[in-house]
This record gives C-alpha cells, sequence and structure tokens, in this order.
C-alpha cells in the first residue's frame, strides 16, 4: 500500500541529505546575469519547488553563495556566459567533492568552443547533471532538475559520498 504521491527526485535527494526540515531548509544556487532568467529559475525552484533561493549575478558570486552554504544546498542553477567568471570557471574553481551530493543544471543560449569542451569535461566527471538550451520554460526546467537529482541520488547509492 502506497502512502500518498510517489515521491519525485529532488524530493528523494534532500531527505538523503537531512534537510527539509523545520528551520533546515534545503537551498538552491541560481547564478545567472540576465534577471529575467533568474526570475523564471527563482519561480521554479523557489515557489514550485519549495527551495530557498540564493541569487548571485555573476561566477563569483555564485561561487561565493555555495561555498557558503555547501551543506544546505542541493542544486545549482547556472548560466554559462556571465562577468567575472563563467558558470564552468565557477564549478572548477571549487573545492573539489563540494559538490558531490549537489544537482547541477548549466543553462546557455550559445557558447564557444572552448566553453562546450569546459561544460563536456564537467558532465563527465560528474560535476554537472543536465543541461538546457535557452530560452526554456519552467517544465523544462523542471525536467532537467528532476533528472539531475536523480543522477546524484544514483551515484550516492552507488557508494560515492
Amino acid at each position: 500500500m502506497v502512502d500518498g504521491p510517489e515521491k519525485t527526485p529532488l524530493q528523494r535527494l534532500v531527505e538523503a541529505r537531512g534537510l527539509g526540515t523545520e528551520g533546515n531548509h534545503a537551498y538552491c544556487a541560481i547564478v545567472d546575469d540576465d534577471e529575467q532568467m533568474r526570475r523564471l529559475m527563482v519561480r521554479v525552484a523557489g515557489r514550485e519547488l519549495s527551495l530557498t533561493c540564493l541569487e548571485g549575478v555573476n561566477g563569483e558570486e555564485g561561487a561565493e553563495i555555495i561555498r557558503n552554504n555547501r551543506e544546505r544546498i542541493v542544486l545549482v542553477l547556472s548560466d554559462v556566459q556571465m562577468p567575472k567568471a563563467s558558470g564552468p570557471d565557477m564549478l572548477e574553481g571549487l573545492e573539489e567533492g563540494s559538490l558531490d551530493k549537489t544537482a547541477v543544471v548549466v543553462a546557455s543560449g550559445g557558447m564557444t568552443i572552448g566553453q562546450k569542451a569546459q561544460l563536456s569535461l564537467l558532465q563527465n566527471i560528474g560535476v554537472v547533471h543536465e543541461f538546457v538550451e535557452k530560452p526554456f520554460d519552467g517544465p523544462t526546467l523542471i525536467a532537467a532538475i528532476q533528472g539531475a537529482c536523480q543522477k546524484v541520488l544514483d551515484r550516492m547509492g552507488s557508494g560515492a559520498k
């Protein structure tokens, strides 16, 4: 017998991280220099998925947000091309292992050959879990988030810490 609807990968990841209880909220780091895209990401992650959203407008701010809140961040949504540091540069600059239990979705409307290669490497080593092409809508972002969360759960279940 099943009690209520089946939990989504995001809900299971929040639980697996020991978050989501009163006073112990799960966070989403949203890093994008485009205000309109940030608003869409906040609407989806905050209102629709009930995460506490922390926003940065460039890779330097995003890295600081992640470093200062890494125990509670379950999701990172990042643009590729931003001032000061790109999304991939931001992710590469973080301490190794700091995103092991965090789902990462990267979005871009266009990338250089070097950025594509860098993103591909980050996907191959399991730092970036999903990519969405801009412009995107809420359902597309939700699908990418749930897919990224499932990949993290799969890795955690296989013994990765």
